[in-house]
């Protein structure tokens, strides 16, 4: 636990996005003392992400005159503009910009349009007082039989467990619906954690009956990158090859 002192405007971490439960225990800000107060979630190889307080919310005026950005959400699969009370893909455009990725023209143009708009993959949403909430990643939307079903909204109530001390959710091929929810779990120390009780759990908090993972996989370590985030595309790799099946994505 982090105590914060109260003159504390800004505090800045790296690397792999923290768990609502995490950021509220480790970094110790909460709705009383949030108020005004700015924390800033920083991603060494994307861009500042900054959130107001413990409610992971940020006025948009303040966020685009605090970065000094110009940003805009559209609709990630066809890039029309979103309005308020709707989801979409944040889209930043600053001087601060990157160049691109080096020598990968191709791969720059994936996030980065002709008109300098980048796009960082985080979907969120503006409500009717202007307020952004970022409510999941792009790449960790899971379509199963064409419902979009956010993985990081698994992960936060299932990281909650009292069995669980990690969880990754990604999606596993499957050749009726195309993609369904598996999730992959590091236990504490005792009994391990059963497929019915991961259910359980998440119906007593009122998951819908569609968003709810189907495989259950237990596990001693997550492949990791060396900044220390979770390597999702081999564990779908991996879930994959014990179901026989191409990977998804």
């Amino acid at each position: 636990m982090v105590a914060l002192p109260d003159q504390t405007a800004i505090v800045v971490d790296g690397g792999e996005d923290l768990f609502t439960a995490v950021e509220e225990q480790e970094i110790g800000v909460s709705d009383e003392r949030a108020g005004e107060r700015q924390r800033a979630a920083g991603k060494p190889t994307d861009r500042p992400n900054m959130v107001m307080g413990a409610n992971v919310q940020v006025c948009w005026e303040k966020f685009c005159r605090y970065w000094d950005v110009e940003a805009r959400l559209v609709d990630p699969d066809t890039g029309a503009p979103r309005e308020a009370g709707e989801e979409g893909e944040l889209q930043v455009r600053t001087a601060a910009l990157f160049a691109g990725y080096y020598k990968d023209p191709a791969r720059t143009g994936q996030v980065v349009s002709p008109d300098r708009w980048y796009s960082t993959g985080d979907l969120c949403a503006l409500d009717p007082a202007r307020y952004v909430s970022v409510v999941g990643r792009k790449k960790d939307i899971i379509i199963r039989g064409g419902a979009n079903i956010s993985a990081r909204e698994i992960e936060e109530i299932l990281f909650t467990h009292p069995k669980v001390a990690s969880v990754a959710c990604v999606a596993m091929p499957d050749p009726v619906l195309a993609e369904r929810v598996c999730a992959f779990v590091i236990g504490q120390p005792g009994e391990p954690l059963t497929f019915d009780e991961m259910i359980a759990f998440l119906k007593g908090q009122r998951m819908a009956a569609w968003k709810l993972p189907e495989r259950l996989e237990l596990r001693d370590a997550f492949p990791m990158t060396p900044s220390g985030k979770i390597q999702k595309y081999r564990l779908r790799e991996t879930i994959a090859r014990r179901l026989g099946l191409p990977p998804v994505r």
